[in-house]
């Protein structure tokens, strides 16, 4: 019993944090966004930032005034290390003004994503053949470098990603990309490779997202399949917990649960009155027609949810049809599906 509750408990819980990295005051921005090249250089990594920088979050007086004050607080080296020039604001609203939680928030992120290769992580699969093709010389193969290559990141992401437990395809009706989580197609144990699969997902869904103006992502998870031999050590649900909240907040717009184990729908029945309203409008279950209908609205109508959606959330669209090979050569700000120019 206690396996089935501790697995039920972190479903519940990773559904919460997730939706606790929305915010309900987050203004987007119009869809105007400069044109991403197709080749893996230089030049479309400046668009790619160019889009994330170039969304409208509707700072306040009071919320341009406060990351002022935040920024002169961070070194030369921090403020070069912002994800975009609106990371400061995400965490500042995350702290719900506090300004001095806001900058122990930002520094702690600001070093994980250096300690963790997000950037790295983010370009590992787009350039991991020019380190192929790059044979170091002999005192460069005796020095030990402590972080991982290009070439080892890709390869994480990879056999992570074998079986299609996370992938990004399609868009709501709003241009926010859309996450697919299958905890039952889990294929690996190994917590760091876990979570350098899960930073990857948010990283491009993010630039997905942001090509069409938006800060946010929605999120699918899809728990066919799913039984206990799936279900996470503790010490990864915390570490998952501990990435999702801390390092990526105002980032989820909504939440879909599809195919919930039975026990999950009876926890969340006792707990449901207990979650914040904000939080709880955040999540939405797939399993009767009025649910299936607020998804259909979402995704801007009948047409376009078939489109955009699987056949988990009301779509047409079959899981089986997720090729790893393809969804993994295309660029970073592209979803699974969506057509090259």
């Amino acid at each position: 019993h206690l396996s089935v509750m501790h697995c039920c408990a972190f479903l519940i819980i990773l559904t919460i944090h997730l939706c606790h990295l929305a915010s309900p005051t987050l203004a987007l921005g119009p869809n105007h966004i400069p044109k991403m090249p197709s080749n893996n250089n230089d030049e479309y990594w400046k668009s790619l930032q160019e889009a994330v920088d170039s969304v409208n979050y509707d700072m306040t007086d009071e919320e341009k005034k406060q990351t002022e004050e935040i920024l002169k607080e961070l070194s030369q080296e921090e403020q070069e290390g912002l994800a975009d020039k609106f990371m400061v604001l995400r965490h500042l609203r995350a702290e719900k003004g506090n300004i001095k939680k806001a900058i122990a928030a930002l520094q702690r992120t600001l070093k994980w994503r250096t300690e963790f290769q997000v950037q790295e992580l983010k370009q590992c699969l787009q350039k991991e053949q020019e380190q192929v093709d790059q044979e170091p010389n002999d005192d460069e193969k005796k020095e030990e470098d402590p972080k991982a290559s290009l070439e080892d990141l890709a390869s994480v992401v990879r056999t992570e990603n074998e079986t299609g437990k996370l992938y990004v395809r399609g868009y709501d009706k709003d241009g926010r990309a859309i996450l697919y989580m299958r905890p039952g197609k889990e294929n690996t144990n190994h917590e760091v490779g876990n979570m350098r699969h899960l930073v990857y997902h948010m990283e491009k869904s993010i630039a997905c997202s942001a090509k069409n103006g938006q800060s946010k992502l929605c999120i699918v998870i899809d728990y066919d399949g799913f039984s206990l031999r799936h279900a996470p050590p503790m010490s990864t649900s915390r570490y998952t917990l501990d990435v999702l909240q801390k390092h990526y907040p105002e980032r989820l717009y909504r939440a879909y649960i599809c195919n919930p184990p039975w026990i999950f729908t009876g926890f969340w029945k006792v707990i449901s009155p207990f979650i914040d309203p904000v939080t709880k409008q955040k999540i939405q279950f797939c399993s009767s027609t009025k649910d299936f209908e607020k998804v259909v609205q979402d995704m801007g109508g009948p047409e376009k949810a078939k489109q955009h959606l699987e056949e988990c959330a009301g779509g047409s669209i079959k899981p089986t049809d997720f090729d790893t090979n393809d969804y993994l050569s295309l660029p970073l700000n592209m979803s699974f599906g969506e057509q090259q120019a």
